[in-house]
């Protein structure tokens, strides 16, 4: 059930664009979240109450009860207006190839170091291995290439200072 609750969650997650106002949407998830949560932690306890006094088979058949009436409401739903693009659909797996392809060349996601590389002023150690054939890693933030995760960490913090 749980492996079931992970595929299904985000769907039901952006469902909620469409039921409210795009003003409320802020609370409509922040509800949502509330929702879940507290069936996370009231649910395993019912369960457990209805396993322990009815058998079982009881909470499943309660489950599927309760779906009856959620393929109801699905089956109700308006179909939303979907602008028709002028493009043709995107086979599967050429869509595949071109994510892969992105993801093997796009510099912010093969390029951070994630180690402390120690001082960050130590040039005589970026001048003995320059011109080896193995570079440092490199991230950038805010479009300059960094070399440590300190000096990463500090433009991040000077970029986002916390609300403390």
């Amino acid at each position: 059930m749980a492996a079931g609750e992970a595929l299904t969650a985000p769907a039901w997650e952006a469902v909620v664009s469409l039921l409210v106002p795009r003003r409320d949407l802020p609370m409509a998830v922040a509800a949502n979240s509330v929702s879940v949560n507290i069936s996370r932690a009231v649910g395993p306890a019912l369960g457990g109450a209805l396993l322990g006094a009815f058998g079982v088979s009881t909470p499943f058949l309660l489950n599927a009860v309760s779906n009856v009436g959620v393929i109801g409401a699905l089956a109700w739903w308006p179909e939303p207006v979907r602008a028709r693009s002028k493009l043709p659909p995107e086979h599967f797996a050429s869509a595949m190839i071109t994510g892969v392809r992105h993801a093997r060349y796009n510099r912010h996601l093969i390029g951070g170091s994630t180690e402390d590389s120690g001082s960050d002023d130590d040039e005589s150690e970026d001048d003995e291995n320059e011109g080896s054939e193995e570079e440092k890693p490199k991230a950038s933030v805010g479009g300059r290439a960094t070399t440590s995760f300190a000096e990463l960490r500090a433009q991040v913090t000077k970029r986002y200072p916390s609300s403390k």
